[in-house]
């Protein structure tokens, strides 16, 4: 646990009400996105159509190689042997 998750969690137990702590998970889910968005923007800005990249779907399996096909908000299109795959930008990088 790093130094700041060890610092949140003292504080959360100085919370008293319901309502305190559902302030607290608004926050946590505002920065969620925030961050969310921040890695797809650096995800996006690394790759362009054409690119070769490389990404694992599950652990069971072995990596995936494929060829950009159209970049969307927070997925691309990837042609993976002739067949199109959606995949989120922040599973994948450039080879």
């Amino acid at each position: 646990m790093s130094k700041t998750v060890s610092k949140i969690a003292k504080l959360l137990v100085d919370i008293e009400t319901i309502a305190e702590l559902n302030d607290v998970i608004d926050c946590v889910k505002q920065t969620q996105r925030h961050l969310k968005v921040a890695n797809n923007r650096n995800a996006r800005a690394t790759m362009v159509v054409g690119d070769k990249v490389k990404f694992t779907s599950d652990s069971r399996f072995a990596d995936q190689f494929g060829t950009i096909l159209e970049i969307k908000r927070s997925k691309a299109i990837v042609d993976i042997d002739g067949q199109r795959w959606n995949c989120p930008l922040t599973i994948m990088e450039v080879v």
